[in-house]
């Protein structure tokens, strides 16, 4: 017989499911519909909670480098350049951009006075962000530490200080404008103490400005002593935490010039001269005792520090004439290296007393880039020691001036 038996065969699970589709399609299209939906809204969530965890990884890498800066930056003010390396080294790990690492590279040689090598380094932070202000900043008061002041006045009148600006924007360029534009860095940073205030370095540096102001602006006495009293206060605020050199210095010269623009008021004749007198000796007792600290060795080594010591013993007078003596004489003989801004003070200190053959041998101290301004010092000591004719230093003179107006330098 043709005829064969029919057998049925067990649907499998596919092939029930595919009977169900074609008997309920659209229950089956909806429940379809309703997987596929919460299987991509769990993808879609994993997506972003990796993203999110992606994110707040990066915003703490971000942070942490902030922080880190941040810390170069408070250690350096305060003197400790020892850990800059280790905090650099941090940041290379953090995978830190090539500006945040030459920015941080750019402060330590900054404050350990590596000058040209600072300005390297905020060179290469300009190369990539062209409009930062704390490089442009920064680079300005290097060049100025190098002796250069035209320089620093060409650099620092190429920064805008626009709208919009941080308050890293306005301490550093409040900074920058301390040794020029005093009036503009007061404000700059009083806007830096709106933000923050208080804050320890904004303190000191306003400090700076407003001494500059006082002894630098024309003011009335009344109100150079207004300026002089806000500017000891800042300084010496700053002064009870930090003791670096910078900040000596600013202690040494507030304490001068706060003596010495009291003594003007009284001269005035609008003083209580017995408070104004009391407040004289009091500050001139507080110089005498931090200047054993600024002739300590380790700050007998930096600019800072040697500019203030020597300003303190010149102002000083014949109470100490025999330290100031001991002390430049020791500084000639065994070849330390003195700031060019020093060894003026103290050639035209002794040519004042004229003591010229020690006066025209810190003048063959002024050499290299840092004596550009010193020629005229040096005219100066050498017709007053009447070792050259008036008219020869007249023609030199002359000829000083005429190269630098060829060359542009229409400031001097």
């Amino acid at each position: 017989s043709n005829r064969h038996a029919i057998t049925a065969r067990r649907l499998g699970p596919i092939g029930k499911a595919v009977k169900l589709a074609r008997r309920n399609p659209l229950a089956v299209g909806f429940a379809l519909f309703v997987l596929l939906t919460v299987l991509s809204v769990g993808i879609g969530f994993k997506i972003v909670q990796d993203r999110e965890r992606e994110a707040d990884r990066e915003a703490d890498r971000q942070a942490e480098l902030e922080d880190l800066q941040e810390e170069l930056i408070d250690d350096v003010f305060r003197g400790v350049t020892k850990d800059a390396d280790g905090l650099i080294a941090r940041a290379i790990e953090l995978k830190a951009s090539e500006k945040q690492l030459e920015f941080m590279r750019g402060i330590q040689d900054f404050f350990q006075q590596n000058y040209e090598e600072a300005r390297m380094h905020f060179n290469n932070v300009l190369h990539i962000d062209p409009d930062n202000i704390p490089a442009k900043s920064l680079r300005a008061v290097a060049t100025h530490h190098q002796g250069d002041e035209y320089g620093y006045f060409k650099e620092i009148q190429q920064i805008e200080p626009s709208d919009g600006r941080t308050f890293e924007d306005n301490f550093f360029l409040g900074f920058a404008h301390s040794w020029g534009d005093s009036v503009l860095a007061e404000s700059l940073l009083n806007e830096a103490n709106d933000e923050e205030p208080n804050h320890l370095y904004v303190t000191f540096l306003r400090g700076m400005a407003r001494r500059n102001i006082a002894t630098l602006v024309d003011l009335d006495v009344v109100d150079a002593k207004e300026h002089i009293d806000e500017a000891y206060d800042d300084i010496v605020t700053a002064a009870k935490s930090i003791r670096t050199p910078l900040v000596l210095r600013e202690l040494t010269w507030v304490r001068i010039d706060r003596v010495k623009i009291y003594r003007e008021y009284i001269a005035s004749g609008e003083a209580d001269s017995e408070k104004l007198g009391l407040k004289i000796d009091q500050t001139l007792d507080a110089a005498r005792g931090d200047l054993d600290e600024l002739l300590e060795p380790d700050h007998q080594d930096h600019e800072d520090t040697q500019y203030a010591a020597i300003s303190l013993l010149v102002f000083l007078g014949d109470e100490e004439v025999d330290r100031l003596l001991e002390l430049t004489d020791s500084w000639l003989d065994d070849g330390r290296g003195v700031h060019v801004y020093t060894a003026q003070t103290i050639a035209l200190h002794f040519a004042a007393l004229r003591d010229y053959p020690r006066a025209t041998r810190w003048t063959d101290r002024f050499t290299g880039r840092t004596a550009r301004n010193s020629k005229f010092v040096r005219l100066l000591i050498d017709l007053l020691a009447g070792d050259t004719p008036f008219k020869t230093l007249q023609l030199r003179a002359r000829d000083n001036v005429n190269r630098k107006l060829e060359s542009g330098e229409t400031e001097y």
